[in-house]
């Protein structure tokens, strides 16, 4: 049997991101599964109007004490019910992102990683990260959400993972960064941004490969899969060069009333389409390589790709 833990009404005053996690699974499992930012947007959003409740911080795993020997299961343990990967030798979630194939197809495309300097977009468990360090890359990766953060470092002590991991919204550290990376890993992230052109002008600005695995915008996929009515009647249109670049504006619609979905950090997103995509990467001066398309994936028509910036 499991430990009770005391819990209290939650408010702006007292409120603990781990605390309210911990006493209301279905957030964190938002939260795990990225369709929510954190435990504090959800309670700013809905959790204040229905009268959510958090552990009380004194008794949240994190400042108690572990009374069994040493082990990485007492680690994985803080964060019990909360894995999405299979981690090697220790299971936990579903998700095989520690042998994942867009990330064996990646190192097959690019060649030798060994030495390579390569930031990762959203690392989530750390999976692309233990597979790209375990073939001697230099890895960096930046997480936005906070219990990812820490289960990466979990994750980096028990597998012994080789990489740097940094806490904070990776946006604004491309576009400010001076740094120069081999490649850019960007897996399940380009189409939960707002302005996702930028994004991709300062990645082509810092690297000279990009992996993107993304959805992107069909009609009739998404109107065979009854998704369609979530995106705008028709395009915004946004230039690069001689380039009209077509934006399609996600909604969130009802599923923001859900407390248990948001989708993305705001009410909508903005999806590419495929010509787009490979469009924008080509006018900044790369060459585009598809490695797989799925027009029939659950959530949206989605591709994998390599971009490689073409020497001069």
């Amino acid at each position: 049997m499991g430990r009770v833990f005391e819990s209290e009404p939650v408010s702006e005053a007292n409120f603990d991101e781990l605390s309210y996690l911990l006493a209301n699974p279905d957030v964190a499992e938002a939260v795990t599964r990225r369709k929510l930012k954190s435990g504090r947007q959800h309670f700013e959003r809905w959790g204040r109007h229905e009268g959510r409740r958090q552990i009380k911080p004194q008794v949240a795993p994190f400042i108690n004490y572990e009374s069994r020997p040493p082990s990485a299961d007492n680690a994985l343990d803080l964060f019990d019910g909360r894995w999405a990967s299979n981690i090697p030798g220790h299971g936990r979630g579903t998700a095989d992102l520690f042998e994942d194939d867009r990330i064996h197809w990646f190192r097959q495309a690019f060649g030798d990683v060994a030495g390579r300097r390569i930031l990762e977009l959203g690392p989530l468990e750390g999976g692309h990260t233990y597979m790209l360090a375990r073939d001697g890359a230099q890895v960096t990766a930046v997480e936005a959400n906070t219990g990812a953060f820490l289960r990466c470092l979990v994750i980096k002590e028990i597998l012994d993972i080789r990489a740097t991991f940094l806490l904070g919204d990776f946006v604004p550290f491309i576009a400010g960064t001076a740094e120069h990376f081999d490649a850019v890993i960007a897996c399940g992230v380009l189409y939960h941004m707002e302005r996702p052109l930028d994004l991709l002008d300062h990645i082509t600005r810092i690297a000279d490969a990009i992996l993107i695995w993304t959805h992107v915008f069909e009609d009739e996929p998404l109107r065979a899969r009854k998704l369609r009515h979530k995106f705008a009647d028709t395009p915004k249109i946004e230039t690069r060069g001689s380039l009209a670049i077509e934006l399609w504006e996600q909604h969130y619609l009802d599923a923001l009333n859900w407390s248990h979905f948001c989708g993305g950090q705001g009410r909508t997103s903005v999806w590419l389409t495929k010509r787009g995509l490979c469009d924008v990467l080509t006018h900044h001066g790369f060459d585009v390589t598809i490695g797989r398309e799925d027009r029939d994936h659950p959530n949206g028509p989605a591709m994998l790709l390599l971009a490689r910036r073409v020497s001069s």
